[in-house]
C-alpha cells in the first residue's frame, strides 16, 4: 500500500474509532476496506490495539493514535476486522424512534424517520410528541419532552448529551468498561452508572430528580452525589442544592389563578375583582393581593419540577411576590409559607421561577417542605399601591404554565 493511501486509511480509522467520522468519511473508509486486503489487515490491527491502548488527546482538539507494529494472528485479525466493519456499518450512536422530532445535522434539518443512527454533533428538537433515543445494545433510553432540545457532544459508547432546554427522562443501562453517560445543562452536569432520573432546564435554572440509583452531579466547582428520592437544583440563587423529594409530587397538577378559576370559586375569599379575562386587585393600604380559597386537598405539590409563571401589569414600580402556603402531604398540618419575588418597574411583565428561587417566609425550611401540598397561592404587590393587574398566574409543573 502506498504511503499516502496508508496515511489516509489511518486517519479515517482513527476518526471512526473516535466516533468523529462524517457520512462521506464512512463511505470512503468502507470503499478502502472493500477494495484492498492490505487495508483490511491494517484496519484490523488498529481495532485490536484500540481495545488495549488509551486514546491520546492533543492540543486543538485533534485526536491522534499511536499504532505500534505488533503481530496479530490471522484469526484475531479476521475477528477484529469483522467487529470493525460491523461498527462502521451500524454505528454506535442511539436510534431515534420515528416521530415528529427533527434532527439538525451539519446545518441541515432531517425528519426523525430518515436520520438513521444519531451521530456526534447532532441536535434533536422534539415536536408535539416526546422524542425517544434508544441505545439498544446497552439497554439505555432517553425521552425528551415535547418542545425540548438536546445536543449529542458524543454519541457513544462514551456518551455526552447537553440539554439546551426542556425536560428529559433518562433510563440508563449499566455503564461499564468504555461505556459512559454524561448529561448536562448550562448549570449542572451528571455522570451516570445505571439509573433512572429526570433533568429539566430553562432560563431560570436546572433540576435533576433521581428515581433509582445514584448520580454524581457537578455544578461549577461543587459536586454532590444525588441518591434515589432526592433532587438537585442549580440556579443563579442556588449553585447546587440537594434535598429529598416525594416521588408522587412529580405528577402533580397545577393551580391556575385566572378569570375562570375566579368564577369557579365564586369569588369567595378573594380580595379582588374580575375585569374581563384579568383579575384586578383592590388597593389596600400598602398591599394589593389576589388569593383563591384554601383547599386542604391541595391545588398542587411542592415538587422538583415546580414552575411558577406570572403575567401581570403594574401602574407603578413595586415588589411582586407569589406566596405559596404549604401543608403536609396528607393536608393535616401547616408547614410553611414560601415566596417568589421580583422587583419590577411599571408596565406589563411575564416572569418565571423555579423551586430554587423560593424563599422562606414562615415555618420549616424549604428542603423539609418538598412533597407538601400547596393549599393556596397569593399574588401580591408590596411596598406601595401599584395598580396591580393579574392577567394570569400558574403554579405547578412546566405543563401548567400559561
Amino acid at each position: 500500500m502506498d504511503p499516502d493511501r496508508l496515511h489516509r486509511l489511518q486517519e479515517l480509522t482513527g476518526r471512526h474509532l473516535d466516533d468523529e467520522l462524517d457520512p462521506a468519511g464512512h463511505d470512503e473508509l468502507a470503499g478502502l476496506l472493500e477494495a484492498d486486503g492490505e487495508a483490511r489487515r491494517v484496519f484490523a490491527r488498529s481495532v485490536a490495539i484500540d481495545q488495549a491502548l488509551p486514546r491520546v488527546v492533543v492540543r486543538r482538539g485533534a485526536l491522534r493514535r499511536w499504532w505500534p507494529t505488533v503481530a496479530i494472528s490471522a484469526s484475531a485479525a479476521l475477528l477484529a476486522v469483522g467487529i470493525g466493519l460491523w461498527s462502521l456499518r451500524a454505528g454506535s450512536g442511539p436510534q431515534l424512534v420515528p416521530g415528529d422530532a427533527v434532527v439538525v445535522r451539519e446545518g441541515r434539518q432531517l425528519p426523525s424517520a430518515s436520520a438513521g443512527r444519531l451521530r456526534t454533533g447532532d441536535a434533536v428538537r422534539a415536536g408535539a410528541q416526546p422524542a425517544v433515543l434508544s441505545w439498544s445494545d446497552e439497554g439505555s433510553r432517553l425521552e425528551l419532552a415535547p418542545g425540548g432540545e438536546l445536543r449529542l457532544d458524543r454519541a457513544g459508547p462514551d456518551k455526552a448529551l447537553v440539554l439546551a432546554g426542556g425536560r428529559i427522562v433518562v433510563e440508563a443501562g449499566p455503564q461499564t468498561g468504555d461505556r459512559h453517560l454524561r448529561v448536562g445543562t448550562d448549570r449542572l452536569s451528571a455522570e451516570v452508572v445505571g439509573t433512572r432520573f429526570t433533568v429539566s432546564a430553562d432560563a431560570a435554572g436546572s433540576t435533576l430528580a433521581v428515581e433509582h440509583g445514584t448520580v454524581a452531579v457537578t455544578a461549577g466547582t461543587v459536586q454532590r452525589r444525588v441518591a434515589a428520592g432526592e433532587l438537585a437544583v442549580a440556579s443563579a440563587t442556588a449553585p447546587l442544592w440537594v434535598a429529598p423529594v416525594a416521588a408522587a409530587a412529580r405528577t402533580a397538577p397545577g393551580l391556575r389563578i385566572d378569570a375562570d378559576a375566579w368564577r369557579a370559586a365564586g369569588g369567595a375569599e378573594w380580595i379582588g375583582t374580575v375585569d374581563g379575562d384579568a383579575l384586578t386587585a383592590r388597593v389596600e393600604a400598602t398591599a394589593e393581593r389576589v388569593q383563591p380559597p384554601q383547599r386542604l386537598a391541595g391545588y398542587a405539590w411542592l415538587n422538583p419540577d415546580l414552575r411558577v409563571t406570572a403575567d401581570i401589569e403594574l401602574a407603578r414600580p413595586a415588589t411582586l411576590a407569589v406566596i405559596l402556603v404549604c401543608r403536609r402531604p396528607d393536608g393535616s398540618d401547616w408547614i410553611g409559607n414560601y415566596s417568589l419575588k421580583a422587583v419590577l418597574p411599571a408596565g406589563r411583565h411575564r416572569r418565571s421561577w423555579t423551586i430554587a428561587d423560593a424563599l422562606l417566609e414562615q415555618g420549616a425550611p424549604l428542603s423539609a417542605a418538598i412533597g407538601a401540598r400547596i393549599v393556596t397561592a397569593a399574588v401580591c404587590a408590596w411596598n406601595q399601591p401599584s395598580g396591580l393587574v393579574v392577567h394570569r398566574v400558574a403554579v405547578g409543573n412546566a405543563s401548567a404554565a400559561p
